[in-house]
């Protein structure tokens, strides 16, 4: 099929992908038509001579009320005919052209104003309701224009850098400006839409209608009926988004008086808004509030639509029929007589010839023209310029760049200069040139094609001279016109686009770009920073580190030049908060993902209606009554929340009572005596062990815990090394690994590789087998009888470590993963660094007790000048580091932190009425409130805190 570019309907029409029509026009006979031919409904014989005269010296042609304007083949004037529905075209028209010779590219005109556009981007205004204007008024001219419309007495204007503009009344909010005023003479941007990439605009009576490069569709203004398609009738007086059509691309839109219809890239039709005289087509006359399927046109592909004020019209090449529908009052439909269509049907030459246009020729192309009431078809020339009317913001492709980077004479880099200042310079431009299709699942989201975008700027920025004119254009022109406030998530893309562009990464632009970058992002409202987080948190690793350490070489340039610039404070100020929010998702960025697949917004939910695991267990056979419970749902969904309770012991509870069951369990599971664990060296990491003690479903239920522990946001001493970690995420451990699980035979092998003495074989004396854990292996056939050389000890290192973590272990390590990834997904879990994922997992032993008590709040009687008080601090200091933490156990259930709460540990003192100097302390473990008598002398306070630290465990 060919595609046809769009055009503008309410004047002007849009032709979609299909056949091209055909050279024979109805009713003639003849296989070879007259260079252009017109039809005219109603027919007024005057008026069809002197256009039909005139067809192939035109240009375009547009209606409105009671006026019909023709602009001449080459630009040069505007004939205006009076009287249009029921005229015989008698009265004379009016001439109208431009001063200084100057050519017209396209019109549209309203009920009392004609706005046209010249060649170079210039629009001009004509105001009927002047009895003599003296000429047209210029508007806008300091911007270049591509697209205007019409409505009834409101225009609109979209400029080539992507800026849409709007003037006149706005008592609608047709305007989309707000409801600031009742109308403005003068232009003004419509900044709500700001950076998102346009294609298309038209207006109606007193609506408005934007269609996106992604096919999102923005409304706004009148609504009585409507036409807005937002499911309401309450009028918007900024751009709403319209809701996206199942399975469907929308490339064209046109707006009637009352009412809208879009054109997707199947040919689909699809109308919302006034339907009292059938101009939607769906065989009625009720009112759409939301885009609705011309059913009757289902299967015929339609190329073309265009609304009249009341009627509608819609082209099939493949079949060379145009079919009319609504308000058939004064013959607009061409249906031989006045009646209104509530459905689609084709247009009639007489009572009984349709109007037929041969479909198999391609130098052709109909015109569709649909006014008040007023139907015009013109049958013209491709090469005719009225066939591709509607210009579109420049962009970038693969065909430009090649251009762009090739030699060229210098006339021609004079242009290309040109267009690098014109993209590299507009948001809106430069997002446009990646948007990519959305899916039909998708809604009010980004749609960017990152990859295309990182491949054209590694191109571009390869020849010098461009990559300065980028940096020129980013600095002084695009970064000063970024938006914070749209409500629309298309603006957003340039913000996912900035940082893919090496210049970003420059030394030598640290200031000028990523710090004006920074502040802008700064400044973004909530939703829109929100959008962007979520957007860096789901980057790959290289990436992600790629954005860090842009902004950090920022930081660190803002650094040394401190003293030379005063402007420096607020710099850093940014890039600092900016590295905070980076650190954030650096650290425990996965938080964000976790809450995909944990139990969504518990705190919002009623207990009795999340979905959980309900465990109760005793102490005394903690790890047997655990591994039977989970035995019994080996098949169930494990991801939900778990709800814990000890035998004798108060009910369920998710804090502090959770807390305790994983710090216990996994304390008898990986003690030494439970054998479950082997621990290469006294008080080192713990590792799986070559002979294992107990059946490998076992290590399946430790995995399974492990992910549940992590699942439920828990902190646990599991002492496993990096190398854990590392085979969670598919990463290979290595001899540094090794190193941390066991100090002494890792160094042993470093030795080895150290040594590069011609002794080597005298000094070592070693083969390839390893003794370990208990146990002797060959690494290789016959390894014992194979002795290490300088030449093969790196390979004799290599397969060691991959002994120990690997080989050795193959059967424990793998039942445990599959444990693990039975409650966590591996594509979720994959966002951790390895680092990171132990430090959510384990938590974090570095404890600031300064800030500890800093931090402390105090409740009821208490300050923190209160004897009491003094006494407690006083006794906590003078406490051991293992004191100290168990006392943590005490209140918190737990003697770790997460990385984001370790600054952030907190105890608050309360006190309990009537309480006596013989009570001991108390804590409540959700909330880490501490209940503590009024003890009056320091031999009690310290007594009582032993007490605490010796009885950390139960709440009975």
């Amino acid at each position: 099929m060919e595609r046809r570019p769009p055009r503008r309907a309410r004047g002007c029409t849009r032709s979609a992908p299909g056949s091209a029509p055909g050279s024979r026009s109805a009713g003639t006979g003849s296989a070879q038509p007259p260079r252009a031919q017109l039809w005219l409904f109603p027919g007024a014989a005057g008026l069809h001579g002197a256009l039909l005269a005139r067809a192939q010296a035109t240009r375009q042609i547009c209606c409105a009320r009671g006026r019909l304007a023709v602009l001449e083949h080459g630009g040069a004037g505007v004939q205006v005919h009076p009287g249009l529905a029921g005229s015989d075209g008698a009265g004379k028209p009016k001439y109208l052209k431009l001063e200084k010779k100057m050519k017209i590219h396209s019109m549209d005109q309203g009920r009392e104003h004609l706005l046209v556009l010249s060649s170079d981007g210039k629009p001009f205004e004509y105001n009927y309701s002047i009895e003599h204007p003296s000429r047209f008024q210029r508007i806008l001219q300091e911007k270049c224009i591509i697209q205007i419309t019409c409505g009834d007495y409101h225009s609109l204007a979209l400029s080539k850098g992507g800026e849409l503009f709007a003037w006149g009344q706005n008592l609608h909010g047709q305007l989309g400006l707000g409801m600031v005023f009742p109308s403005t003479p003068t232009p003004q941007r419509v900044e709500t839409l700001a950076g998102v990439p346009l294609v298309q605009i038209s207006a109606g009576e007193a609506h408005s209608m934007a269609l996106s490069m992604a096919g999102n569709i923005y409304s706004w203004g009148k609504n009585e009926f409507g036409q807005l398609g937002l499911g309401h009738t309450t009028g918007e007086a900024s751009p709403s988004l319209i809701e996206a059509l199942d399975d469907q691309r929308v490339e064209f839109l046109t707006c009637g008086g009352s009412h809208t219809a879009l054109l997707t890239e199947d040919g689909l039709v699809f109308t919302f808004g006034a339907g009292k005289y059938g101009q939607l087509g769906h065989s009625g006359t009720q009112n759409e509030l939301r885009p609705r399927l011309v059913t009757e046109l289902t299967g015929k592909r339609v190329t073309q639509i265009a609304c009249g004020r009341w009627h509608t019209l819609a082209y099939v090449s493949d079949l060379g029929k145009v079919f009319s529908f609504g308000s058939g009052k004064e013959g607009q439909l061409g249906n031989s007589g006045t009646q209104n269509q509530l459905t689609p049907l084709p247009m009639r030459l007489s009572s009984n010839e349709e109007l037929q246009l041969e479909s198999h020729a391609s130098e052709k192309e109909l015109i569709m023209i649909a006014g008040e009431n007023q139907s015009i078809l013109l049958w013209m020339d491709k090469e005719n310029s009225y066939v591709n009317l509607r210009r579109k913001i420049p962009t970038l492709n693969e065909e430009t760049v090649k251009r762009w980077i090739a030699d060229v004479e210098a006339k021609r880099w004079q242009n290309t200069k040109r267009e690098i200042q014109e993209i590299f310079s507009s948001p809106a431009c430069l997002t446009g040139s990646f948007v990519r299709k959305r899916s039909t699942a998708e809604m009010m989201s980004v749609h960017l094609d990152l990859n295309k975008a990182r491949d054209i700027f590694k191109k571009l920025t390869q020849k010098d001279w461009i990559s300065d004119m980028v940096t020129t254009c980013l600095r002084d022109n695009l970064l000063k016109n970024l938006t914070f406030y749209s409500p629309h998530q298309e603006a957003l893309g340039i913000f996912f686009l900035l940082p893919e562009c090496p210049v970003m990464h420059e030394a030598s632009n640290s200031e000028g770009l990523v710090v004006e970058f920074t502040e802008a992002v700064c400044r973004l409202n909530d939703q829109s920073a929100w959008i962007l987080e979520e957007y860096w948190a789901t980057l790959q690793e290289s990436a992600f580190s790629k954005l860090v350490q842009m902004f950090k070489s920022a930081f660190i340039s803002q650094l040394l030049c401190w003293t030379k610039n005063a402007k420096n404070k607020g710099h850093v100020k940014a890039l600092v908060q900016m590295l905070k929010k980076l650190h954030r998702f650096e650290r425990v960025k996965a938080n964000l993902k976790l809450s995909e697949i944990a139990p969504q917004r518990r705190s919002e939910v009623p207990p009795f209606l999340q979905p959980t695991l309900d465990l109760t267990v005793g102490r005394d056979d903690l790890v047997e009554d655990v591994l039977n419970w989970l035995s019994q749902r080996e098949n169930e969904n494990l991801r939900k929340e778990l709800w814990v309770s000890f035998s004798g012991e108060i009910g369920y509870e998710v804090g502090g009572v959770r807390r305790e069951f994983f710090c216990c369990l996994f304390e008898k599971m990986t003690q030494p005596e439970y054998g479950m664990f082997t621990y290469p060296e006294e008080a080192s990491y713990m590792w799986f062990p070559v002979r294992p003690k107990y059946e490998e479903k076992r290590y399946f239920f430790f995995g399974v815990l492990c992910g549940l522990s992590l699942f439920n946001f828990n902190v646990a001493n599991i002492p496993f090394p990096l190398a854990l970690f590392k085979k969670l995420l598919g990463q290979i451990p290595s001899l540094e690994d090794l190193k941390e699980l066991s100090p002494v035979f890792g160094k042993s092998l470093q030795m080895l590789l150290d040594h590069e003495d011609d002794d080597f074989v005298e000094v070592f004396y070693i083969h390839f087998n390893v003794h370990w854990d208990r146990d002797d292996a060959d690494l290789v056939s016959d390894g014992s009888r194979i002795l290490v050389n300088q030449t093969n000890k790196r390979d004799y290192v290599s397969k060691c470590v991959d002994y120990v973590f690997n080989i050795s272990v193959k059967a424990a390590y793998e039942e445990f993963q599959r444990g693990f990834y039975k409650v966590h997904d591996k594509e979720i879990i994959s966002i951790f660094h390895p680092d990171q994922l132990r430090d959510v997992m384990l938590g974090n032993t570095d404890y600031d007790w300064e800030t500890f008590e800093k931090k402390a709040q105090y409740e009821q009687d208490y300050s923190s000048s209160h004897p009491t008080i003094l006494m407690f601090w006083e006794a906590f200091h003078k406490l051991k580091l293992e004191e100290k933490k168990k006392f943590l156990v005490f209140l918190t259930a737990t003697d770790r932190t997460q990385i984001k709460d370790l600054k952030n540990m907190k105890i608050i003192f309360r006190y309990i009425e009537n309480s006596t100097e013989s009570d001991p302390m108390r804590a409540h473990t959700c909330f880490s409130v501490l209940y503590l008598p009024k003890y009056s002398t320091m031999e009690r306070m310290e007594e009582a805190l032993q007490g605490a630290i010796n009885n950390s465990r139960g709440f009975g």
